[in-house]
C-alpha cells in the first residue's frame, strides 16, 4: 500500500509533524517540489500521482516536459483511457500501466499492512 500526502505550495507549507506521523515508516520514499508545466496547479495534480491497476500500484513524480503531450492524451482517451487530472505524468503512467509486461510475482508485491 502506498500512503501519499500531497498538496500545492512549499514543502514547510505543506508537510508539518502531523502529515509525516500519519505517512508511517516505510522502506521507500518518492518527493517532488516542482511546480507545474502542465495542467492546472491544485492537489489533484500534485505530485506524486499514484495510480491502482491490475499489476499493482505505481508512483510517479516527473520533472519534465512530454513535447507531445496532447496528442498522446488524446491517443490514449480514444483507446478508453479516463484521466483524472490534467498533468503529463497521468500520460507516462498510462504508458507505463499498458506496456506488456507480466505482473511481477506475488512475493515481490507489496503486502498490505
Amino acid at each position: 500500500m502506498i500512503n501519499v500526502h500531497k498538496d500545492v505550495g512549499l514543502v514547510r507549507d505543506v508537510f508539518d509533524k502531523e502529515s509525516l506521523e500519519k505517512l508511517g515508516r516505510g522502506h521507500m520514499a518518492i518527493g517532488h517540489t516542482r511546480y507545474s508545466t502542465f495542467g492546472t496547479v491544485n492537489q489533484t495534480n500534485a505530485q506524486p500521482l499514484v495510480v491502482r491497476h491490475v499489476k499493482g500500484q505505481l508512483a510517479i513524480a516527473h520533472n519534465g516536459n512530454l513535447t507531445n503531450a496532447a496528442e498522446l492524451r488524446e491517443q490514449l482517451e480514444y483507446s478508453g483511457a479516463i484521466f483524472h487530472t490534467t498533468n503529463d505524468s497521468e500520460i507516462i503512467s498510462y504508458v507505463i500501466t499498458r506496456a506488456r509486461i507480466p505482473p511481477l510475482p506475488s512475493k515481490l508485491r507489496w503486502k498490505r499492512r
